[in-house]
């Protein structure tokens, strides 16, 4: 039988501070001694069990996934912004994962997803020591974390970035601009092209200039042999 945790609502109590009230209650068990103890007694520091117990990032990436991702727009040919998310989440084949740089590497994240049965992820980027993901450049970090997987041995797998820090305009529509998180996503390439090819015989792209299809590199399938030939 698993052992009642006595705590366990005080660590939620700290799952829903800020990260700037978590600071200040390390600071004031600092200030009057105990702070050594009161760890002790949690299991780990404050800042370590709100990582923990604190759910708030998945809660807020799934909202936007439904409320927005999901709904029919009329930008896109009245489709939803991204046509292939809500049967992979509802299918229980979208991996979720809440990412502490400082905790655990991008490589092992790929171990985990490769082993598991998902078809997709959607790591959720948390600021952490050394790193600043406001500060983060979009495409230069796309490009080395897929290099990186190149080199691990993840050739099968395309990584895309999004960046609710960076201007993204298409069709129209920001459409990155109301993430609440840095994203990485993770699906199988020609899984990942194929989807993108079939939305040719739809109306997803009759908003798309010829420059954001260049830049996104999504063509029809003839264009796409046309153009590697």
């Amino acid at each position: 039988m698993k052992e009642y945790d006595t705590l366990l609502w005080y660590k939620e109590v700290i799952a829903r501070m800020s990260w700037e009230e978590v600071e200040e209650l390390k600071q004031e068990r600092v200030d009057n001694g105990s702070y050594d103890k009161f760890c002790e007694s949690l299991g780990g520091t404050p800042h370590e069990i709100k990582r923990k117990y604190d759910d708030k990032p998945l809660t807020e990436v799934k909202e936007w996934i439904t409320e927005y991702l999901e709904k029919p727009n009329e930008n896109f040919g009245n489709m939803p912004v991204c046509p292939f998310v809500k049967t992979e989440r509802v299918n229980n084949k979208l991996m979720f994962e809440i990412w502490y740089p400082d905790e655990k590497s991008f490589i092992d994240i790929l171990d985990g997803f490769q082993k598991s049965e998902f078809s997709s992820a959607l790591i959720i980027c948390m600021n952490s020591e050394g790193i600043d993901w406001t500060e983060v450049e979009r495409n230069k970090f796309q490009k080395t974390i897929q290099i990186l997987m190149k080199e691990k041995g993840f050739k099968d797998l395309k990584a895309l970035c999004f960046s609710p820090f960076e201007e993204w305009k298409v069709a129209g529509e920001d459409t990155r601009k109301g993430s609440p998180y840095f994203l990485i996503n993770i699906a199988n390439t020609d899984q990942l092209n194929e989807s993108h090819r079939t939305l040719w015989k739809t109306k997803y792209f009759k908003n798309f200039s010829e420059e954001e299809l260049k830049r996104l590199k999504v063509y029809p399938k003839k264009k796409a042999r046309s153009s590697s030939g």
